[in-house]
Formats: C-alpha cells, sequence, structure tokens
C-alpha cells in the first residue's frame, strides 16, 4: 500500500492549504463554532468551486477528484 500523494495531490493540498489560510484562518473557524452558526454559507460556496463537495460523487454523476481517488483527497481536505 502506498500512503505517498502524488504530484496532482500534492498541488491540491498546498492550494487548498493556502485557501484555507487566506480565506478562513482558524481563528475565524473558532469564532464561528463558538458562536453556534458554524460556517459562512459564502466560504461553503467557494469550497464547491474549488469541487470539494464533488470528490467522492461518482464521475457518472457529475462528481470527480484531483486524483482519481477521491475519498484521500476528501481526507486532505479535512487534514487541511
Amino acid at each position: 500500500m502506498d500512503f505517498d500523494l502524488t504530484a496532482d495531490q500534492k498541488l491540491f493540498r498546498a492550494t487548498t492549504r493556502e485557501f484555507l489560510e487566506k480565506e478562513m484562518p482558524l481563528t475565524r473557524v473558532r469564532e464561528l463554532g463558538e458562536s453556534g452558526v458554524g460556517f459562512e454559507t459564502d466560504w461553503w460556496k467557494r469550497g464547491s468551486e474549488l469541487g470539494w463537495n464533488a470528490l467522492t460523487v461518482d464521475p457518472a454523476a457529475g462528481g470527480d477528484s484531483i486524483s482519481g481517488e477521491g475519498l484521500v483527497d476528501a481526507c486532505i481536505v479535512a487534514e487541511e
């Protein structure tokens, strides 16, 4: 079993991290959690535009992932 990320997955991880650090720093995430809101709708829409919602959806149904391994790519987003 290979646990190394592909070059595409490494780029995806870096892009995801950059987006999150710029657009939704951990301090803001904590503020939202404490307020009971949990997340900002506009921010979630932007994540959707990056394809986060489609990572584990079958390509025949309109989903896709950067590597073809949607669960691994979803884990990259979750980890970041």
